[in-house]
């Protein structure tokens, strides 16, 4: 007999449940009866998946209703869920229902038909479409732009270090000491702060000396207002910081830029800099598997012959134990040298098809020269014969001239193929610690990256002036996307 909404609503523990959550937990009571003698094996270890498996919970249900009842009740209670799901989000819906229905549903009809009813739940979450997780980051620049573009790197300052992408950071002062760090000084505006500085001291005003100190040592506008409306400042101190931010933004300076961006990645697609590949997500251990194998330098017919032959002086035990020292080497690998090897053997296979050509090109010239009378002129009857020689050679020049050589680029490019999209790594505050790590992005394919926020922009001198007159944030009257 279906349960009443009363009776659910005292289930939950909840006299307040929302008409959502009544709407689902009814078809799940309905199917109490329904379901009591479907075989239910496996559908509790659904029930113990975190957030990110609920894509692929599908492949793992096991739960399919015999009875016309509990098929019906099942598509019912999925239904009831993608709604619930959609009104309240993905994860809340998952880890309410996990942490809370399912344990009270389970206690009143039994483990198994309150697992094959959590089945049902996650079953549902299945077929929902889950809105990409985003990483909130900060990116510090002397260039002002409006998107970020792959093709602009290398024509800038940077040492790449980390691979060949765009760098973000989690922590914002991160950012801001990567554009201190590249933006040229200003040496009119330091020479005109200094001046201030000077008036001030002569006129003894000690709040306003303090606020022209820190804009000498390099804090923007932004950076200034938000110091001065921390809480132990007055309202005459954050007086004195707007008008002399208003007197900067109005000589306007080139301070640099900061921009706050959102990125469309999870955790799943960056290869961890520093983890062993064997304990990074199983979509990159693929991934790096894949890489491995598209630049697996191929041996020569003659280099295979020599290496099968060294490999005849071992015993088969030799060779078990060769292996299983191999596998334990290649578990203990971190991202840093999955990636430099996969760098190199780019390089490897490069250096291969360059002597390739440099070998055919050296053979062209030896066979052109021995039927040409002068350089690429040739007696009437090799005419022809020359031409196409000349031309195979050229073409062979082209191809080599044209080889990209920008190895950690295309290192970067084949594993954005493969679906991983950039590298995290533990920025130097948190390198050393276990817990609380911020962390740094590198950032292979520029279509995720999003510009929330753009600011440390110098504000024309016209919207400082026009916010004398309306009294406005001159910021407000004008403003970076």
């Amino acid at each position: 007999m279906p349960a009443s909404r009363r009776y659910i609503q005292s289930v939950l523990g909840s006299p307040e449940a929302s008409n959502t959550v009544a709407r689902v937990l009814e078809p799940a009571a309905t199917m109490a009866t329904a379901t009591a003698a479907e075989p239910v094996a496996g559908i509790a270890a659904l029930l113990t998946g975190d957030a990110d498996t609920v894509g692929r919970v599908q492949d793992r249900l096991t739960y399919n209703p015999r009875s016309k009842a509990g098929q019906e009740g099942l598509k019912a209670l999925s239904d009831a869920f993608v709604e619930m799901a959609e009104a309240i989000g993905i994860d809340d819906a998952v880890a309410y229902f996990e942490d809370t229905v399912v344990p009270s549903l389970q206690s009143k009809f039994g483990d198994e038909v309150g697992a094959a009813m959590g089945a049902g739940l996650m079953a549902g979450a299945a077929v929902i479409p889950v809105p990409a997780r985003k990483i909130k980051a900060y990116h510090g620049s002397p260039h002002d732009f409006d998107e970020f573009s792959t093709d602009a790197i290398g024509t800038g300052e940077g040492a790449q270090m980390y691979g060949h992408g765009l760098y973000f950071a989690d922590r914002e002062q991160t950012a801001r000491n990567y554009r201190d760090q590249l933006t040229p000084r200003d040496y009119d505006y330091e020479e005109w702060l200094q001046g201030q500085y000077k008036e001030a001291e002569q006129n003894q005003d000690y709040a306003r000396m303090q606020v022209y100190e820190d804009a000498m040592l390099n804090e923007t506008p932004e950076e200034i207002l938000d110091r001065y409306n921390d809480p132990d400042y007055d309202d005459d101190m954050r007086e004195v910081a707007s008008e002399v931010v208003n007197e900067i933004r109005e000589y306007g300076p080139d301070l640099g830029r900061m921009y706050e961006v959102e990125l469309s990645v999870s955790d799943r697609e960056l290869l961890d800099w520093d983890k062993a590949i064997v304990d990074q997500p199983q979509e990159v251990i693929d991934a790096i598997k894949r890489a491995r194998e598209r630049t697996k330098i191929k041996l020569s017919e003659q280099d295979a012959n020599v290496l099968d032959e060294l490999m005849k002086g071992y015993t088969p035990q030799e060779l078990d134990q060769i292996y299983k020292e191999a596998d334990e080497y290649a578990a203990k690998r971190t991202g840093r040298q999955e990636l430099y090897d996969i760098t190199q053997s780019i390089e490897s296979n490069f250096d291969k098809k360059l002597k390739q050509i440099n070998q055919e090109m050296n053979d062209l010239s030896k066979e052109i020269d021995s039927i040409s009378i002068s350089y690429r002129n040739f007696a009437p009857e090799n005419r022809q014969r020359g031409e196409q020689l000349i031309k195979k050679y050229d073409d062979l020049m082209g191809e080599k001239f044209a080889m990209n050589r920008n190895f950690p680029s295309m290192a970067a490019k084949l594993l954005n193929e493969e679906g991983i999209k950039g590298v995290k790594y533990a920025d130097a505050f948190t390198r050393h610690k276990t817990n609380g790590k911020t962390f740094n992005y590198v950032i292979f394919d520029d279509r995720v990256i999003e510009i929330a926020k753009k600011y440390g922009v110098a504000v024309p001198a016209a919207a400082v002036m026009l916010s004398e007159i309306t009294g406005d944030d001159p910021e407000s009257l004008y403003e970076e996307a």
